[in-house]
């Protein structure tokens, strides 16, 4: 059973919340990752060992369907000490789908979980897995009904841009290890999506990628944005960022094609030249500078957001205040349209407690 405070809690929506919370950094120096930039294999694709009480680690896929969905794909597996039991779970957001937004989680006994290196196979269950190393291949399946509805997201990936990690790609951030890799930056996809009988085709282009950490600690939260290019063109840059709580440095790291290949660059710094307030979040960054130095700068200009969720909206009564509490506020899921140095055509994706 999952408890707080002896209050029973639906463990599956919490995943994607105590993922990014164990994203949280102290207000000590960024080690960044030992080693020099590679190709991910194998090793760094598959699970991690879980070696503390509190661990979490989330496969995250990213696509812009059809020119009108926006979908998010979380797999998911942790421990998370006495806070709840050990679990892998999946949850899917879709934004556009006939119109409105729907979302959907399953969790799962850690046991379930599995990674077969030989075909590159993470399966949380026998309908819930993606398969193929990038860039050679890679397809997501995520089937399953519930309360009635049944659920198909089904891709193919295709024309995989070749990716980069940072070293070993494992952070410390405030004492704790953060690994990071972009599996993959840019991809065409093609398959079909349902939800509830609807059934559409689709087509797009995606990213993927892949977090673990050794701790969590809600009490001291940062900030992640992710954007991404969405054009069918090669011409694509998609960017991981984290900040500290105390507003001191990033982690993280932004790939791009570039003459030669696949070109990395690391942020020094990010800092907001506008903000306001939009939805509940106060200060949020309308145009983002991030100084790569001597790599340049890049200038994100976010837009009205398309989609804000909040891990609190399946929760009411005493049960959302007992989680809030713990959370240390709301933590919002915010996307939405973006420009990357004023060209149109990019996608971003950020976690922020407000």
């Amino acid at each position: 059973m999952n408890t707080l405070s002896g209050i029973r809690l639906p463990g599956a929506g919490l995943l994607a919340a105590l993922a990014f919370l164990a994203l949280s950094a102290h207000a000590a120096p960024i080690v960044a990752p030992a080693g020099a930039p590679h190709a991910p294999g194998p090793a760094e694709m598959g699970s991690h060992p879980i070696d503390s009480k509190t661990y979490n680690e989330v496969w995250t896929w990213q696509a812009r369907l059809n020119g009108s969905m926006d979908l998010l794909v979380n797999f998911t597996r942790g421990n998370f000490g006495s806070f709840k039991d050990p679990v892998c779970g999946a949850n899917v957001l879709l934004v556009g789908f006939g119109g409105k937004t729907h979302s959907v989680a399953r969790e799962y006994p850690k046991s379930n979980f599995s990674w077969d290196p030989g075909a590159a196979r993470i399966q949380v269950h026998k309908q819930i897995w993606a398969e193929g190393l990038p860039p050679q291949r890679h397809h997501l399946r995520f089937a399953t009904t519930k309360k009635g509805v049944e659920w198909l997201v089904d891709l193919e990936f295709t024309q995989i841009a070749p990716s980069l990690v940072r070293g070993n790609g494992v952070w410390k951030l405030g004492g704790h290890a953060f690994g990071q890799v972009i599996h993959v930056p840019w991809a065409k996809v093609s398959g079909t999506i349902a939800v509830g009988g609807d059934t559409v085709a689709v087509n797009g282009t995606a990213t993927m990628d892949h977090t673990w950490q050794d701790d969590m600690a809600p009490e001291i939260v940062s900030r992640t944005i992710r954007w991404r290019t969405t054009g069918a063109s090669g011409a694509w840059e998609t960017a991981f960022l984290v900040r500290p709580e105390d507003g001191k440095g990033v982690a993280g790291y932004a790939l791009r094609k570039g003459p030669a290949g696949t070109e990395m660059r690391v942020p020094q710094s990010w800092e907001a030249a506008e903000s306001k307030k939009v939805g509940g979040i106060k200060e949020w960054p309308t145009v983002l500078l991030v100084d790569y130095g001597p790599a340049g700068r890049d200038s994100v200009s976010f837009g009205d957001a398309w989609a804000k969720t909040s891990v609190l909206d399946e929760f009411e009564g005493v049960t959302r205040w007992a989680v809030k509490k713990f959370l240390g506020g709301e933590v919002v899921d915010y996307r939405g349209p973006a420009k990357i140095n004023g060209r149109p055509g990019a996608y971003v994706n950020a976690f922020v407690k407000d």
